[in-house]
């Protein structure tokens, strides 16, 4: 009979002899609590592994690529190896949850809202959700940091659901179904990367949605069925690239971009846009105008404000508004061509052309004689062409 020190050698010699076996495969379960913050150990982890003719023992001198358990999520992912073996498995995060909303449409239970003690909003279930006023969203006056959204929501309408967050960092990216999302994460001024939300095929408003978010540098493109995007990225100081615009369907674009200092280029305009009013005022880095689409209407003050601007953009035949379009650009030099003849154009470059060049109109325009002179600026002259026209 084999005495207890003998079982132990007899297991020892068995277990070095199963290890000399090729293995076939690893089985991996997690058995520990992952708290948000703190260190991975292996007591975590079960390893089993299986050799090629069937028999199983456990390992202990294995690997882990992640060492920390993420401060945010519900689960993530480590991969496990051993010699030539990598097993990937997802990990749940331990969190203990504060407060829960049933937000679901029609049947409140079907979509919950839970604010966890690490700082996560989360929206887990099925289907759409209640639609709020910017002064009914639950969890306004919880704190939070990160947003997930679990597969199955499906809301249409998310307007101002994070408005106002200043501790707001990251947000998942957005479920495909959403049609409208005014001012969702205006003022979330600690938020640097917009969630993706190209994805999102239905989305047709997004006013002011990033309006406010200073310290916003990346965004996503531009959907291609968004339609009004009025302010949408006003005032987003750190913002230095703007977004792709020109897949999308876009028609108004009003305040778009203004006041956004760090922009250094004004986008591509698609030939669907109508009004931009506003849309780069104030954006004092931008050097060179964009086109202005061939049937736009209204793009009073577009570029006002613009220090650095010195290529002016044609105005063309379609504009019926132009008021201060061009105003206070002190650098603009060069050539401009004017084609529309509306006389809403007072003040279209007040207080610009003031660094010692000349600014030259031209085109097909019957007002060019009537700006060149109301502006009052020796330094905005009438191009040859027009010249002879008015002497004629």
């Amino acid at each position: 009979m084999l005495t207890m020190a003998g079982t132990k050698i007899f297991e020892t010699y068995q277990m070095k002899h199963l290890q000399q076996e090729p293995l076939s495969a690893i089985e991996v379960s997690f058995v520990g609590k992952a708290v948000p913050g703190t260190e991975l150990t292996r007591p975590m982890f079960e390893i089993n592994g299986q050799t090629q003719s069937g028999r199983v023992y456990r390992i202990n001198n294995y690997d882990v690529d992640v060492k920390k358990v993420p401060a945010h999520g519900s689960d993530f992912e480590v991969t496990i190896i051993y010699q030539d073996f990598k097993k990937k498995i997802k990990v749940p995060i331990t969190r203990k949850p504060l407060v829960e909303y049933r937000i679901g449409y029609p049947e409140p239970d079907s979509v919950k809202a839970t604010v966890y003690t690490n700082g996560d909003l989360e929206f887990t279930g099925t289907g759409n959700t209640l639609k709020f006023s910017q002064s009914s969203i639950p969890w306004k006056s919880e704190s939070y940091t990160h947003v997930y959204f679990k597969p199955g929501i499906e809301p249409a309408n998310i307007d101002y659901w994070f408005y106002g967050n200043s501790e707001l960092a990251y947000c998942d990216a957005l479920p495909k179904s959403i049609e409208s999302m005014r001012g969702t994460f205006r003022d979330a001024d600690s938020l640097e990367t917009t969630p993706e939300f190209f994805q999102c095929t239905e989305l047709r408003v997004a006013t002011e949605c990033f309006s406010g978010c200073e310290d916003l540098k990346n965004t996503d493109t531009v959907p291609i069925n968004l339609v009004d995007a009025d302010a949408m990225y006003r005032g987003c100081v750190s913002l230095t690239i703007p977004p792709d615009l020109m897949k999308s369907s876009l028609v108004t674009i009003n305040d778009m971009f203004r006041g956004c200092i760090g922009m250094t280029r004004a986008p591509e305009i698609p030939e669907t846009v109508k009004e931009m009013k506003n849309t780069f005022e104030g954006c004092e880095n931008i050097y060179s105008a964009t086109k202005f689409p061939e049937l736009i209407e209204n793009i009073s003050g577009s570029y006002k404000g613009c220090t650095s601007l010195k290529d002016a953009a044609r105005i063309p035949q379609s504009v019926l508004e132009y008021q201060s379009c061009y105003a206070d650009c002190i650098n603009l030099y060069g050539i401009v061509a004017i084609d529309t003849d509306t006389n809403k154009n007072s003040g279209v470059f007040a207080g610009a052309v003031q660094a010692g060049r000349q600014l030259t109109l031209t085109g097909a325009s019957q007002n060019l004689v009537e700006i060149q002179q109301s502006s009052n600026n020796k330094m905005i002259v009438l191009g040859a062409e027009v010249k002879e026209e008015v002497t004629q």
